[in-house]
């Protein structure tokens, strides 16, 4: 079948091919991949041909071709769409697409287990890649290390080409048999053959973190062994890290468990950098969800193990944004200043009167120099009564009340020294507490002396003529 013109190129894959005579790339869980063409005489591709088992039937092959040319559509730069599908002579299915120059993460993890800062930064492209295809309905079901390639753009590594879309149906387990079982994983669902909606991405997107940060596939052995762990069994703990409990949360076995899409798969990827204090090439992206708005100084870290933890967004952007913004950056939005406009404070029609005017206003009553202000009129012309001021106790008209008395029957500290109240019609005297006492002068003194002299005289001689 030429399916080539439905991709938008002429067929460049022949129907009698030999493989034989092409040069082979690496092993493929789906199949082999080869390079075809010199890229001078006949373009260079890259050929994935699928085993014989999967997408046998015609409707596959169309879903396959239509998946990638509305993938092809999006322009997302994670995403490698399909050039070309072939039917071969002897049944295959090949698939064409520009030949990259990198490897996949799989052959990266020959090396061992990759650093967790590249780890993250594949991740989130990842996010981008299939959240643009979920965006349209559509999902990847296929994904595993030998999907995923890693090329050099722009001076910048470990840029992701995703791969192998338009499969998510003919990938089950009568299709895999016991061919590669461990590299290409399946979702629980897939294995308990129940019908899978886009969380089956965050699974699989989960078991490719694990392999690329432990370096080892998530369950191991026999095929039916490893079949049965994906349905039933947890995966060993990588570590204590916390983007290791964000990968061991992809890896929930029920999908209302698992991050309910990529957006929030991303936003947690982006609080375990800020938790763990990594740096890499891809900070430049922003976080999915826009709940860890800000980069690396992101909010407290609330993944755990169970539960949402308030880590995502169902809400999405248009996927055409992809088309316009350059491969990992974007530009910063500019916030707008808003001035607040100030209020004057109207002055109130009430009598307040603090510590200080009350001294006042007594001294002044009690010397007698005290006028009341005119008080304040409102709009109906009536007068309105002053508020009684706290902590001051209310005076009678005509009568001074006594003054508190102490412990040795002295006033007490009042602000005044108040008259006798056996004298009211005579003026009080006013004396503040805190004036100087009276000195007496010399010449006050002589007169005072001189009368005391005087009156004793007279004391004395009216005594004496009363006794003759």
């Amino acid at each position: 079948m030429n399916s080539s013109d439905d991709l938008g190129g002429a067929p460049t894959v022949p129907e009698a091919l030999d493989t034989g005579k092409l040069l082979p790339l690496w092993e493929h869980p789906l199949g082999e991949v080869f390079a075809m063409g010199d890229g001078k005489v006949a373009p260079a591709r890259q050929l994935t041909v699928l085993r014989a088992e999967l997408v046998r039937t015609e409707v596959g092959v169309r879903q396959c071709i239509d998946t990638n040319a509305m993938l092809a559509e999006m322009l997302c730069p994670y995403i490698q769409p399909l050039g070309e599908a072939r039917r071969l002579d002897d049944g295959r299915l090949a698939l064409a697409t520009p030949l990259l120059e990198g490897v996949t993460l799989g052959q990266h993890m020959l090396d061992g287990p990759l650093a967790p800062e590249r780890v993250i930064a594949i991740l989130r492209q990842l996010c981008r890649a299939l959240d643009v295809a979920h965006g349209i309905g559509m999902r990847h079901g296929a994904l595993s290390v030998a999907s995923v390639m890693l090329v050099e753009h722009e001076g910048r590594g470990d840029t992701v080409r995703l791969l192998d879309f338009g499969l998510e149906d003919e990938l089950t387990v009568e299709a895999m048999g016991d061919h590669e079982v461990a590299i290409q994983p399946l979702s629980p669902e897939k294995v308990d053959a129940e019908l899978p909606d886009a969380r089956e991405d965050v699974y699989l997107l989960g078991a490719v973190g694990y392999a690329a940060l432990s370096g080892r596939p998530v369950f191991t052995g026999s095929a039916e062994a490893v079949r049965a762990a994906h349905a039933r069994e947890t995966p060993a703990m990588i570590d204590d890290t916390a983007l290791a409990a964000v990968i061991m949360r992809c890896l929930f076995k029920s999908p209302a468990e698992r991050f309910p899409n990529m957006r929030s798969v991303d936003d947690a990827l982006v609080a375990a950098q800020g938790a763990e204090g990594l740096m890499t090439d891809w900070d430049d992206l922003r976080p999915m969800a826009g709940s860890t708005a800000g980069g690396p100084a992101v909010k407290s870290l609330s993944i755990g193990l169970g539960g949402p933890g308030g880590l995502g967004s169902i809400a999405r952007i248009p996927s055409a944004a992809y088309a316009v913004a350059p491969l990992g950056r974007q530009r910063p939005k500019v916030q707008k200043k808003v001035e607040k406009k100030k209020v004057e404070a109207k002055p109130s029609a009430s009598l307040t009167l603090d510590g200080t005017d009350l001294v006042e206003v007594l001294t002044a009553r009690e010397s007698g120099s005290f006028k009341a202000p005119p008080p304040p009129r409102t709009r109906t012309g009536s007068v309105p009564v002053a508020p009684p001021v706290p902590g001051v106790a209310k005076r009678s008209r005509g009568v001074t009340p006594p003054p508190p008395p102490t412990r040795d029957g002295a006033s007490s500290g009042s602000a005044f020294v108040r008259a006798r109240l056996a004298e009211p019609d005579t003026a009080p005297e006013v004396q503040p507490i805190d004036a100087p006492p009276t000195v007496e002068t010399s010449a006050s003194a002589e007169t005072s002396a001189s009368a005391e002299t005087s009156a004793s005289a007279e004391t004395s001689a009216s005594a004496e003529t009363s006794a003759s």
